[in-house]
């Protein structure tokens, strides 16, 4: 960083200014030797920047990889020879952010504005920072963070127009405050057109998160289709189609479009518990939503996809629906293996009872 460029040309000058003040003429350093003195100083600078960076880019490595106790030991050694490392003190920040200590994250990313106040992402971590405080504050605090955030994203706005993610909060806060705090409808548009313009796929998130707010569910549908077609090698996104139509109901639908995943990913294990839920939901093409869900829970979905649970509640209420209800009761029982909680299943196992 600059800092230790500056402390250690500091220090080499005030270390040579004495010499140069009280020692003989004869016992000045000739021009060759000064030049070496001056040289090695660089080299130390360099040699210690090039450490600063090395650290930093392991840290944020750790930090990426969500091992923060290992990504803050990295910042702290940075930290310890400058205490006003800024982007160690903003990468301290995020580690607290991410563990969702929010006061802490607020204090740490405070001290990066403090040294660097026209960078328009520290703004933007402080205003996050402030706004999942608000979050959790009482009634008493919650304006203090509100303003706070506010404030903050509106100016990371203002210090960098190209700076997305902090536009796209200023669009939220338009679109979920209340009118005497700042909310504003045509604002929340501005915002997302502008996005749009930037980044036509960041562009559609933004759409789609508004309309959705705002109960628009034929243009969330259109946003959704026309992302999903303009960007069409991102599976994810046909994939938030199908949950759009099971969410509202369309199951047929549903498992037509997940199907078509399929045809193309046989590994979106997702879209295979998708057809499972709209079958059972709409107790239609049992058969089909039977083989999709036990293929999903053979092949034992990771953490990042629906618990296992479920799959076994809603091959229940398959076998239920086809009249099986040996095999309903079976799979509801595995559901409450899993989860013993499982509230759904346990009140699916009481209906299965009373009914039968």
């Amino acid at each position: 960083m600059k800092m230790i460029k500056v402390v250690y040309r500091r220090f080499a000058i005030l270390s040579i200014f004495p010499m140069l003040l009280f020692a003989p003429l004869k016992s000045m350093p000739i021009k060759g030797e000064f030049d070496l003195s001056f040289s090695s100083s660089q080299t130390k600078v360099s040699e210690l920047q090039t450490q600063r960076q090395d650290r930093i880019d392991r840290g944020l490595e750790l930090l990426e990889s969500k091992k923060y106790v290992e990504a803050r030991a990295f910042f702290n050694l940075v930290l310890d020879d400058n205490p006003e490392d800024d982007e160690a003190l903003l990468c301290m920040g995020k580690i607290c952010f991410f563990e969702n200590d929010f006061k802490s994250a607020i204090v740490w990313i405070e001290k990066a504005v403090n040294i660097e106040p026209d960078d328009s992402d520290y703004h933007y971590w402080l205003a996050r920072a402030n706004e999942q405080q608000f979050q959790e504050a009482s009634i008493i605090t919650k304006m203090k963070y509100g303003k706070k955030f506010r404030n903050e994203i509106k100016r990371a706005v203002a210090l960098d127009g190209n700076n997305l993610d902090a536009r796209f909060w200023l669009m939220r806060f338009y679109l979920t405050s209340p009118k005497s705090f700042g909310g504003n409808w045509d604002s929340t548009l501005v915002q997302a057109a502008i996005i749009k313009k930037m980044d036509p796929e960041y562009g559609y998130h933004a759409y789609i998160e508004v309309y959705q707010k705002a109960k628009m569910f034929d243009k969330v549908e259109r946003e959704l289709r026309q992302r999903s077609a303009n960007f069409s090698d991102k599976i994810e996104y046909q994939i938030d189609l199908s949950w759009f139509l099971i969410d509202h109901s369309r199951h047929i639908e549903a498992i037509q479009n997940s199907a078509e995943i399929i045809k193309s990913h046989p590994d979106a294990w997702i879209s295979y518990f998708q057809i499972g839920r709209a079958a059972a939901e709409s107790k239609t093409q049992l058969e089909l939503g039977k083989g999709y869900l036990e293929k999903y829970i053979k092949n034992e979905p990771s953490a990042s996809l629906p618990f296992i649970e479920w799959a076994h509640f809603y091959l229940g209420q398959i076998f239920e629906a086809d009249g099986n209800f040996k095999n309903a009761q079976s799979e509801y029982l595995k559901a409450l293996e899993s989860q013993p909680d499982f509230k759904v299943a346990i009140d699916a196992m009481k209906n299965l009872k009373d009914n039968n």
